[in-house]
């Protein structure tokens, strides 16, 4: 966890921002899915650090739309790591956070 300073008093932060999220690579692999991987970013912000940073380290978020013919993630992506596939194309907006969160959920 990140100890931060607010107003002389230090607080533990608890939760990663979305530009923290946006940034590791390591979590969210998206393939020219910008707006996905934005959704993606948010959704984890609501998810405790330690479970972000286990996400980091075993498991890898690929996203896909059901217009793709196929999609090829190198082995160097994916290899020993959990995988939590989000089909972006099928999740409306009152989805898509319940169901990431659940696939998250499954990974604990």
């Amino acid at each position: 966890m990140v100890i931060q300073r607010k107003n002389d008093r230090r607080e533990i932060k608890k939760y990663y921002t979305s530009e923290e999220v946006w940034d590791n690579d390591d979590i969210i692999f998206t393939i020219n899915y910008v707006k996905l991987r934005y959704i993606v970013a948010n959704i984890l912000t609501k998810v405790p650090m330690e479970i972000v940073d286990g996400l980091h380290n075993e498991a890898l978020i690929l996203t896909v739309t059901t217009e793709d013919k196929g999609v090829y993630y190198h082995p160097t992506h994916i290899k020993d790591k959990y995988i939590i596939l989000i089909a972006g194309s099928q999740l409306d907006a009152d989805d898509i956070e319940h169901t990431i969160l659940h696939e998250v959920a499954h990974y604990l």
